[in-house]
Parts: C-alpha cells; sequence; structure tokens
C-alpha cells in the first residue's frame, strides 16, 4: 500500500485515526479483483514483449483508427486525393510523419508489433510500397545533404533495402554506420570512405522535408501536385500539456507550405484539443488523435478515399487558450485548492451558454458525401426524423440529439441525450428514432442524492453537430 498511499495512510493507522477494520476493508476490495479475473490462480508469466497480434486484430487496428480519424475542412472537396494522375506529393513537418506516436506516456504507452507512419501508408497506396533493389554507385561519393532523413544501419546493402521501401528515397548514402536518404541523385559529390547508390523513382514522386527553413519547405511544396502535412503532439500520465498549441515549428512550416501550394492537407495526431488558427493556410485539415499502430494506412485510407470518413468530435476545439476564461484557482488551483464555478458549464455545454462559436463544435465532423434532416416528429417519449443521403457516395452519419429542459431545472441550453450513426447508400433514406428513458429528463437533486424527473417545457434539436441542429420542436412532457 506504501506506493500508492505513502506515509500519510501509514501514520494514520498507527496513531489511530483510520481502523484496521478499514484498511482491511480496502485490502479486500482490491484482492477480491484480482481473485476473481484469476490473478492468483494462473499468474502472468509473459513478458511485455511478447506478440499477442494476430492478422484480424492488425485489420481491425487499421478500420478503427479510420473510422475515428476526422475530416474537418476540405475546401473544394481537395478530398479525396486521386490514386492515378498525380506525379508529385511533398511531405511535410514532425518527425511524426516517419515516427509513428502510437499513445501518451506513462499508462497511456503501448509497444506495438510495427508502425506504420504516414508517409509509409501514403507511399504504398501510390507507389505500392517497395520499388524493389536498388544500384550501387562507384565508392568515395555522396548524397548527404543538411535536413536528410537518415537511419541507423549496418552495411550498405540494408540502406540499398531500406532506400527501396521508402518512399521519400531516390537516392542513398551509407556512411559511419547511417543511411543518409535523398529525394532524387542531383548533387552527388566526391567524399571519401561513403558508398552511395540509386533507386528508380515510383510512379509518383515522393518528396519529404522535416527541416525548419519556411522558405526551403516553400519552395518544396510549390512543385508538387499536392503538399501534405503532418503535425503532432502527444500527452502523458502524471502532467498536462501546457496549453493547446501544436509546436510552433510545425504550424509555420504548414502555414508557409500552405500559402505555396493551395492544394495543401494538414493531417493532426494528438491526444485531444488543439488550436487550428494556421489552418486557414491549408485546403484540408484532418484528424486523427492517436491512432496507434496503422497510423499511416489508416490515414491514407481517408485522403484517397478507400474509406469515407464518418467520425465526430468528442471534444470542441475553442478559438483561443483558455476561451472558458478559467481563473487560477478554477485551473490549476491555488493551494492545492480548486474551485468548479463552471458547475454544469462544460464543454459544448459553455459555448451553448455563453453564444460563443468554437472554432470546430463537439459532434462535428465531414463526409464525402452529403445528408439532410427533416420531418421530426415526437410521439409520446419517441423522437423521430428522417435521415437521406443526397450525395453520391455511400456513407455514415451520426444523427445527435439534444435537449434543452424547463427554465425551472436551471440546466445548459443544450444536453445531447443521443446519438446514432446510420450507414447509407447514396440516395438512400431512413428513418431515425430515439426513445427517451425517465433518466434522459431527470436532473440530480444534490439535497437528497437522487435522479428526479423534471416536467414542462422540453425543446428538441436533431442535428449533426452542437452546432448544427436544424430540426427543432417544443414538447410538453
Amino acid at each position: 500500500m506504501h506506493p500508492f498511499f505513502g506515509t500519510n495512510l501509514e501514520n494514520a493507522v498507527n496513531a489511530g485515526s483510520v481502523s484496521a477494520a478499514r484498511l482491511d476493508d480496502m485490502v479486500v476490495r482490491i484482492l477480491t479483483a484480482l481473485y476473481a479475473i484469476g490473478e492468483f490462480d494462473h499468474p502472468v508469466s509473459g513478458k511485455i514483449t511478447n506478440d499477442v497480434t494476430s492478422a484480424a486484430h492488425n485489420t481491425l487496428a487499421r478500420q478503427l483508427a479510420a473510422a475515428s480519424t476526422v475530416v474537418l475542412k476540405n475546401t473544394n472537396n481537395i478530398l479525396p486525393l486521386p490514386k492515378t494522375g498525380l506525379k508529385s506529393v511533398a511531405i511535410f513537418n514532425a518527425p511524426a510523419s516517419q515516427n509513428v506516436i502510437t499513445g501518451g506516456g506513462g499508462s497511456g504507452s503501448v509497444r506495438p508489433k510495427y508502425q506504420v507512419s504516414p508517409l509509409a501508408g501514403i507511399n504504398t497506396v501510390l507507389n505500392g510500397g517497395s520499388r524493389g533493389a536498388c544500384t550501387f554507385d562507384a565508392p568515395n561519393f555522396d548524397y548527404y545533404q543538411p535536413g536528410n532523413p537518415d537511419s541507423p544501419s549496418s552495411s550498405a546493402q540494408d540502406c540499398c533495402d531500406q532506400c527501396s521501401s521508402r518512399g521519400d528515397c531516390n537516392a542513398w548514402t551509407y556512411y559511419d554506420n547511417m543511411c543518409y536518404f535523398k529525394t532524387n541523385n542531383t548533387d552527388r559529390i566526391p567524399s571519401q570512405g561513403r558508398q552511395s547508390g540509386t533507386i528508380a523513382a515510383g510512379n509518383v514522386t515522393i518528396t519529404y522535408y522535416a527541416g525548419n527553413d519556411p522558405q526551403t519547405a516553400a519552395s518544396m511544396a510549390a512543385k508538387a501536385d499536392v503538399a501534405i502535412c503532418v503535425l503532432a503532439t502527444s500527452s502523458s500520465e502524471g502532467s498536462d500539456r501546457p496549453n493547446l498549441s501544436l509546436p510552433s515549428q510545425q504550424t509555420s512550416i504548414c502555414s508557409a507550405v500552405g500559402r505555396a501550394q493551395q492544394k495543401t492537407i494538414a493531417v493532426v495526431i494528438t491526444p485531444g484539443a488543439v488550436l487550428t488558427d494556421w489552418a486557414d493556410d491549408v485546403a484540408a485539415l484532418v484528424v486523427g488523435f492517436m491512432p496507434g499502430q496503422e497510423e499511416g494506412n489508416a490515414f491514407a485510407d481517408i485522403l484517397f478515399g478507400d474509406v469515407n470518413p464518418s467520425a465526430k468530435l468528442p471534444v470542441t476545439f475553442p478559438n483561443k487558450e483558455n476561451e472558458v476564461g478559467f481563473l487560477p484557482d478554477e485551473y490549476p488551483g491555488v493551494n492545492l485548492q480548486t474551485y468548479y464555478r463552471e458547475q454544469l458549464n462544460v464543454g459544448y455545454r459553455w459555448y451553448a451558454t455563453h453564444g460563443v462559436k468554437p472554432r470546430f463544435p463537439f459532434g462535428f465532423g465531414l463526409s464525402y458525401t452529403t445528408f439532410s434532416l427533416s420531418n421530426l416528429a415526437i410521439n409520446g417519449k419517441t423522437v423521430s426524423v428522417n435521415l437521406a443521403n443526397t450525395g453520391k457516395r455511400d456513407g455514415a452519419e451520426v444523427v445527435q440529439l439534444y435537449l434543452d429542459f424547463p427554465a425551472a431545472a436551471g440546466e445548459p441550453p443544450i444536453q445531447l441525450k443521443g446519438f446514432q450513426k446510420v450507414m447509407l447508400k447514396a440516395g438512400a433514406n431512413q428513418a431515425v428514432s430515439f426513445t427517451l428513458a425517465p433518466r434522459d429528463l431527470s436532473i440530480w437533486n444534490t439535497a437528497t442524492h437522487s435522479w428526479e424527473v423534471q416536467t414542462g417545457m422540453f425543446t428538441v434539436y436533431v442535428g449533426t453537430s452542437s452546432q448544427d441542429l436544424p430540426l427543432k420542436q417544443t414538447v410538453n412532457w
């Protein structure tokens, strides 16, 4: 118990302010759960490095990652990208373009069997992944230049093999147990002790830049057919992110790229809400949260339209830092005291109460098709609407039901009480219904510590996000 409760509990037991019976009860609660799952009957014999994956689970990981990717912006329907006709794609920014963030730190960390980066996923779609073997140059030449991607290696052959599997490599150099990759075979210079080589370009040339010079990035973007920025941040158990901003190096590069190339897509990897004021410079914005080991394939599925996006934001993306105006004693607290003056006005409820339009609202997410809602009807406690797919692609929409309680209840203006994801063929329509339970019409009575059903005039809203609620009807319940 000591590592978790510390000396305060030990001192309290010794002083008699916490009884031995209370301590026994705490232990029983912990051990009962362990016995219930057979922890003592079947001791753990494996290791954290054990491979517990399967082909089916890996496929599921890819499907789940794509299904949870949210498209927040899609100017002029730039997405989905065509799989044919592109000649060059430029990829920029965070190391996450190459190195996958599969989870947060601490208890949020995972050890995946493999990781698919966005760069690798995009290359697989456009060039089929590996392009085969590469050729060796005469020794003592170098393709290295500052800012090149690199990777540890033990031989020139390994660098050759690595280059053939990368979308951003058409030339390579091996020196001092390192591979240096280059997107073209220009600027070859004599250099003693180096071994270099080239590989035939794929159908689509993929260039990659992880430097911090906006002018260089903009020049590369302008020469490509499409530019893709990968931006990323993470978090860890035991501490909060200091702010909601992405690293400034990433956003400044992406803004420069977007201003130089009108077909720029930003892909964001994040554990939660982030500021996206920089996204005015890009044509499309895609958020994958923490997609896991199949990250790159999942993003490629969305970007190239193998999956029609249908995910919705589970959080609100604000316009600025501390948009809700927390005081220091509300967050992070003063002298270990925190005051919850916001009461029920948390998340989308705060925005509704104060009439503030967020950058991207709770429940929002775009699709590659279009939908319409109509014919709101209320029969008893059942609310029904008609959902139609008015576009040209099969897709899914999440129909959301919100309630505004009678004024006497003192509740926020809207509260989510139900949602359904409905898959529809292009041109099809379907009735969607919600049956509200007594709990849905209740509020918590702090005096009696119980839920109490409210009666009076409710307003029912149905829509596709907390800010897009086109259907509404008042009903006396």
